[in-house]
């Protein structure tokens, strides 16, 4: 739209404009054609935000089924029974009407800052240190100099076998909200001497307590390098060292050098069901990769509070880190 204002020198027109983003919602598990003597199927659906941010969750969602004529045949339904229903051909209407989201940071650290030192609700030393680097520095285990993946400056974080460094994300929450993400940005360096070595490997954990505070689950990113990729997959647990069986899970394979962004969504799955996506990004923003470990976690209701972001082990040099 167009705005108009006056300035000293006469009138002129500025622009102000608007993106808006919509849902893409999906029915799950549906097949093309069925017979009567097939079992019925549960309907359940989902649906990602329409802006490359992952799973959206949901205020509510209905099922509608719909004859060749568009007449309803079953409303509100909670299961597609081939055997109640006659020969024709049928549509699933899935209504979805997305939760509210917000967007507003509740903490960032870009190391832009070069007075920036660890300790308080900030990073924190539990085995290896985070150390401010200049964009371009040679921050690289390869001896490369890398450029910050925002601003003028991010992090070379130290390695360590166990524990490693942590942040408390600028202090521990107990509101849920409508969910909340957690990221980082780390550069993956294909040329990084552990990498040729094959013994490249970190891990990454995100968690969630229990409404006393109490630490209920940790959600893991693992890594683990060999000459020319970079393999990124998740899970529930670590045993602090390199998992050597990426390849047999769910997982995404990087065979370029650059800085990727790994995410945590902490959504509503629907009923007050917590669920936590696992999302790697590339440098645009773009989904390369997704899991939800375990599924939704039928047992745990979103009165959770948010805990630390763990760098849990470091087998390398040093690994660029920023915002």
């Amino acid at each position: 739209m167009a705005i108009p204002w006056k300035s000293a020198t006469g009138r002129a027109t500025a622009s102000v404009s608007n993106t808006c983003y919509y849902p893409n919602p999906e029915i799950l598990g549906l097949a093309s054609q069925y017979d009567d003597t097939d079992p019925a199927v549960p309907l359940s659906g989902q649906a990602d935000r329409g802006d490359g941010g992952g799973l959206v969750g949901a205020d509510s969602e209905s099922f509608d089924i719909l004859d060749s004529e568009g007449n309803i045949v079953v409303a509100d339904a909670t299961e597609f029974d081939p055997g109640a229903l006659c020969a024709g051909t049928y549509t699933v209407k899935y209504t979805f009407d997305a939760e509210e989201l917000t967007s507003s940071i509740v903490h960032e650290q870009g190391f832009e800052d070069p007075g920036f030192a660890m300790g308080g609700n900030d990073w924190n030393n539990n085995g290896s240190d985070v150390i401010r680097q200049t964009s371009g520095t040679n921050s690289g285990a390869s001896g490369l100099g890398i450029t910050s993946a925002t601003g003028v400056a991010h992090a070379a974080v130290t390695p360590a076998s166990a524990g490693a460094t942590f942040t408390r994300l600028g202090g521990f929450s107990s509101s849920f909200g409508n969910g909340f993400r957690t990221s980082l940005d780390v550069y993956l360096d294909l040329a990084d001497p552990a990498v040729l070595a094959d013994t490249y490997g970190w891990d990454l954990s995100s968690a969630v307590s229990t409404p006393a505070g109490a630490h209920r689950r940790d959600f893991i990113f693992h890594t683990a390098g060999s000459p020319g990729q970079i393999l990124v997959a998740g899970s529930n647990n670590t045993n602090f060292t390199r998992r050597n069986d990426l390849t047999s899970i769910n997982h995404y394979t990087v065979t370029t050098s650059g800085w990727y962004t790994f995410e945590w969504v902490f959504r509503d799955a629907g009923g007050g069901v917590l669920a936590v996506d696992l999302n790697l990004k590339n440098a645009s923003g773009t989904i390369l990769w997704t899991e939800t470990p375990l599924g939704p976690h039928r047992h745990y209701r979103l009165d959770r509070r948010r805990q630390p972001l763990y760098m849990v082990y470091l087998h390398r040099d040093e690994l660029p880190a920023d915002r």
